[in-house]
């Protein structure tokens, strides 16, 4: 469920059926860079047209990996990025261009994640990788140059 508040304050409730919570995800990097300074990266809004284009018609994959301008990760269209790299784990800082998810904010306070600037190249130096989001926690991400398209549900 999501509430949802119009301009006129106008309240709504949107039910929507979730994807299986538990399994593992195929992702690929987005084809395109996102512009950290997009205000709507940055807040919770119906407006998501970044993330619906970054999508596209990826139709063999689960989601993708967003990065700026700069060649940064930032984050997923549905959740938030975390690597583990050298045995720690790091996040995105805000201002790469991300929506600060209460997830995240929750994993930072108790210390289980850094941010830390992760460059694309950086991928390779990752020894897993994870997208978080307040409802499905922790999902395991296998990223993937070409995914056969078959259904992995």
């Amino acid at each position: 469920e999501r509430v949802l508040v119009d301009r006129d304050g106008q309240i709504s409730i949107d039910v929507a059926e979730v994807p299986a919570i538990g399994r593992h995800y195929f992702v690929r990097l987005a084809e395109q860079p996102v512009d950290s300074k997009d205000v709507f990266l940055y807040h919770k809004t119906t407006h998501r047209e970044v993330y619906r284009l970054a999508r596209g018609d990826k139709l063999d994959c689960d989601d993708v990996i967003l990065f700026n301008q700069n060649g940064e990760l930032t984050e997923f269209t549905i959740g938030n990025l975390v690597v583990e790299m050298e045995g720690k784990r790091y996040t995105p800082p805000v201002p790469c261009g991300l929506l600060a998810g209460t997830f995240r904010e929750f994993l930072m306070e108790s210390g289980e994640v850094t941010e830390k600037v992760i460059n694309k190249h950086d991928l390779q130096s990752c020894t897993r990788l994870f997208m978080i989001n307040s409802l499905r926690k922790w999902v395991g991400v296998s990223l993937e140059e070409t995914v056969s398209g078959q259904n992995r549900g």
